[in-house]
């Protein structure tokens, strides 16, 4: 499976995990790759991340 890439960003941030950010179920997901808004390739992240 796809493994989250850390640091990415998202909308100017920098984030260093998974985040619940913008995720309107309120799960929490990662960027598949450094640019999230670049690239849009993204996962959710297992509870325990």
């Amino acid at each position: 499976p796809p493994k989250c890439t850390f640091p990415f960003t998202f909308k100017q941030r920098t984030f260093e995990q998974c985040t619940k950010e913008d995720y309107v179920l309120n799960r929490s997901w990662c960027s598949l790759t450094s640019n999230y808004n670049t690239d849009r390739k993204w996962k959710q992240c297992s509870p325990l991340q």
